[in-house]
């Protein structure tokens, strides 16, 4: 099973993420030809979308609401599928970062890879 960390935005933070940040999309697929990694999907009904074409994001943030609003079943039991999603291989974080990975980040993740923690 997926593991799940649950962050809390401070509330002075959150009107700062009102209005969209970038480009809207309304279709999953749409969203997925210009989404690079690592896919980061803000907000249920994205989240929702996304797991409905079969993708699960790596980074989701959720709350349970849509406009402030309880979200319906369907998009509940798209953050369920995704909770039950295979566990992505953890070495794969250290891929998709840099398009250029730094030596030292290089050398970290070697010694992940192989087992030593340092």
């Amino acid at each position: 099973m997926t593991e799940t960390t649950v962050a809390r935005l401070p509330e002075r933070a959150r009107s700062s993420f009102k209005e969209p940040l970038g480009p809207v999309f309304t279709d999953a697929l749409d969203l997925l030809d210009a989404a690079g990694e690592p896919l980061i999907a803000v907000g249920d009904v994205v989240t929702a979308h996304l797991g409905d074409a079969g993708v699960t994001p790596h980074v989701a943030v959720v709350d349970g609401k849509t406009e402030r609003e309880t979200v319906d079943a369907a998009v509940t039991e798209a953050f369920e599928r995704a909770k039950n999603a295979p566990e992505p291989d953890p070495a794969d974080m250290f891929e998709h970062v840099y398009a250029e990975m730094p030596p030292t980040l290089r050398e970290q993740a070697d010694a992940f890879r192989s087992g030593r923690r340092e």
